[in-house]
């Protein structure tokens, strides 16, 4: 398959190319990233040189670590030599030194340190620039647009007014009907104070002909019509293993205070968005087994891993395939729904979930509250909550007992399940796959919580517990991270939760 671009980095800089490549091809720019992309049955010189022969370009990741890489230096030699534009991204402020000082002094850099994140954008078009016969999809594009910033931030607000204020029937806003827009209320009309005018007649109360026996009937008859589709919704829901399988696969969480965020059994592994320790009250709730299976998608949504994958990009491979196997390649539209394209809603923990997305025709076809977990419910769920043992991974201290990761993942997911529970009996909290949250993405404060959902609006959705991708340290149950809620990766899962 060929590729964009070539991105060269140090494998001690492995986030911060993850990052890197998953902004680029969220904007429809194809990477070729050599832990991800190559297989470990393929050698892996071999492999590097076919990439850099078929890509387009490179992206240098510059670093102290990068500086002293040699085979960074032989993956440059042979770009330079294929002719090919090189693009060095630094992200730390160090001082070029041998083969790289020779290829790179005199090119253009973007100098990306302290904060790379805040120069992405700025990557993506030079690299847009250094392909000008790339025609760029947009209809893969996974960046939310303004439209649906806009909608999810309003659809936000109002979830948090109706929970915060009662209002009365001259206060409510009618729901629009399906596919139109919803017109406001008019106010009443002022009627003209004529002197000589006679008040209005009393309308006669309406008359009703007697109910007959053959009335009766017919009322009956359509009363015994609906219980009897009840009843068969109901069965044909039980005969769905599938479908019965995930209602049976929902654990108690009972409720409890703890602290969130960067506690002493994390160590030096924090991040500065996990520092603001504090402490938060969550209510008893219910939250899935194991993370959401392709059976389990297909048996809502009627789509397989391979249709989610084309709808991302359908060049990318498929990282573990079978009923078991995590689902991945799902946005948090995905999961939540779109206002958009969706035509009804229902709000569940002041989050709204559209009928265009796996919740809400979930919660169609079962009659309960299926949602998304909060953060705060996520991070107490894999501590273990109120069993907790102080773990530093989700059950164990160890992370190849818990985890699928990137030192035990043979190139792939994994059948959900396989490794050991946590202190609540919950499977893959930490690896396997990313699992999405309700919450918008924001800082931490350090006053307490009861039952918190986040910021009433953002940019990206929260995602917790690491994946076959990532280093150990991304597996821990205080580590945090988020991305654009259109967005769908090869690492990216989720796991539902439900109101009792």
């Amino acid at each position: 398959m060929e590729h964009d671009v070539f991105i060269s980095y140090s494998t001690k800089d492995q986030k911060t190319v993850e990052d890197i490549s998953q902004y680029l091809e969220q904007n429809g720019i194809r990477c070729f990233v050599a832990f991800r992309d190559i297989p470990k049955s393929v050698v892996w010189a071999k492999a590097i040189t076919e990439a850099i022969e078929n890509c387009k370009m490179m992206v240098v990741v510059f670093s102290e670590n990068a500086n002293s890489s040699d085979q960074m230096d032989r993956e440059i030699e042979l770009c330079v030599e294929e002719k090919k534009p090189v693009l060095p991204f630094r992200i730390q402020d160090t001082k070029l030194t041998g083969v790289k000082k020779y290829y790179l002094k005199n090119i253009n850099w973007i100098n990306a340190f302290p904060n790379p994140e805040k120069s992405f954008g700025e990557l993506l078009k030079s690299v847009q620039i250094l392909l000008p016969d790339r025609t760029m999809d947009n209809s893969s594009a996974i960046r939310p647009t303004k439209e649906e910033r806009e909608t999810e931030e309003r659809d936000a607000k109002e979830a948090i007014a109706k929970r915060e204020s009662v209002t009365t029937p001259q206060q409510q806003t009618p729901k629009p009907n399906a596919g139109f827009e919803s017109k406001p209320v008019q106010p009443p009309q002022p009627v003209a104070n004529f002197k000589n005018q006679k008040p209005a007649a009393k309308p006669k109360p309406a008359s009703y002909p007697p109910r007959t026996k053959k009335t009766w009937a017919i009322i009956g008859g359509i009363a015994s019509a609906a219980i009897l589709l009840f009843f068969i919704v109901i069965s044909n829901i039980k005969q769905d293993p599938i479908i019965q399988e995930l209602i049976n696969n929902m654990m108690p969480v009972e409720g409890g205070t703890f602290t969130m965020g960067c506690t002493d059994e994390q160590g030096n592994d924090c991040d500065k968005d996990e520092k603001t320790t504090h402490p938060v009250t969550v209510s008893s709730f219910q939250i899935g087994k194991h993370q959401v299976t392709q059976a389990q998608w297909k048996a809502v949504m009627g789509t397989t891993l391979q249709q989610q994958r084309d709808k991302a990009n359908p060049d990318w491979s498929l990282y573990g395939e079978g009923d078991n196997y995590p689902m991945y390649y799902v946005s948090w539209y995905d999961i939540a729904g779109n206002r958009n394209s969706g035509l009804d809603s229902m709000v569940i923990n002041g989050t709204p979930y559209y009928d265009n997305g796996f919740i809400y025709k979930l919660n169609a076809q079962t009659g309960k509250q299926y949602r998304l977990p909060t953060e705060a419910e996520w991070e107490f769920a894999a501590r273990g909550g109120k069993n907790s043992r102080g773990y530093k991974y989700s059950g164990s201290n160890t992370v190849d007992s818990v985890a699928w990761y990137t030192s035990n993942r043979e190139g792939k997911t994994h059948d959900v399940g396989k490794k050991q529970a946590n202190e609540l009996g919950l499977y893959d909290m930490s690896g396997n796959v990313w699992e999405w949250c309700s919450d918008w993405y924001g800082a931490y404060t350090a006053e307490e919580k009861t039952n918190p959902t986040g910021p009433i609006a953002g940019s990206n959705r929260v995602l917790r517990g690491g994946s076959w991708l990532n280093y150990a340290q991304n597996c821990r149950v205080s580590y945090r991270t988020d991305d654009a809620p259109a967005y769908r990766g090869n690492r990216i899962g989720f796991r539902l939760a439900l109101i009792p």
